[in-house]
């Protein structure tokens, strides 16, 4: 309700989204987090802009296949002028092109690396997984959809919080033997 407006009288209140956008353990916004790796690996605006836009284009391909059809469960919302369905991914921009990515202004340095159109959009979401063994979802009849072979916790700087998940697969790949390319899926 907040976001489009309270009715008469006090309404005091946190927007969690926005509070998650800093580390809560060094009080630095992510986006100075990639801008600090970024400068660590000597990845430059262009490079970033490049993947960003091979991202972009790359999701837009394998939505236009169905790629994510099994991934997406579609809910129906209410809204001022009756219910909304929302059933695609509103972040994504998949018209984007170099020159408008190279047009836009750094946000958190001067001569920094994130844009509104490279950066991660300011979104929240939710997931569901329900783990159980072969054996109860076969009672159940439920289908595998995949198999849990390993995992690994990796801590790290937090100023650097981005780089995690590396240190997290390279474990978990070694524990189980196996190689990135035997992965069907990954999601980080």
């Amino acid at each position: 309700r907040g976001r489009w407006g309270m009715g008469f009288g006090q309404a005091p209140m946190a927007d969690a989204l926005w509070e998650c956008l800093t580390d809560a353990y060094c009080s630095m916004p992510m986006a100075m987090t990639a801008e600090k790796l970024a400068e660590q690996h000597g990845i430059g605006r262009e490079a970033c802009d490049a993947y960003a836009l091979r991202s972009q284009k790359a999701y837009g391909a394998a939505w236009e296949r169905g790629a994510f059809a099994a991934e997406i469960a579609p809910i129906e919302l209410p809204s001022r002028k009756g219910p909304v369905t929302v059933s695609k991914d509103e972040c994504p921009r998949v018209d984007s092109n170099a020159q408008g990515l190279a047009r836009l202004k750094p946000v958190f340095k001067k001569d920094g690396v994130v844009t509104a159109g490279n950066a991660s959009a300011i979104t929240d979401g939710a997931a569901a997984l329900v783990l159980t063994t072969k054996a109860r979802a076969e009672a159940l009849g439920a289908p595998v959809l995949a198999w849990l072979r390993g995992w690994a916790f990796v801590g790290v700087d937090p100023t650097v919080m981005g780089i995690g998940p590396v240190g997290a697969v390279q474990q978990a790949l070694a524990a189980t033997g196996l190689s990135l390319s035997e992965i069907g899926l990954v999601e980080v």
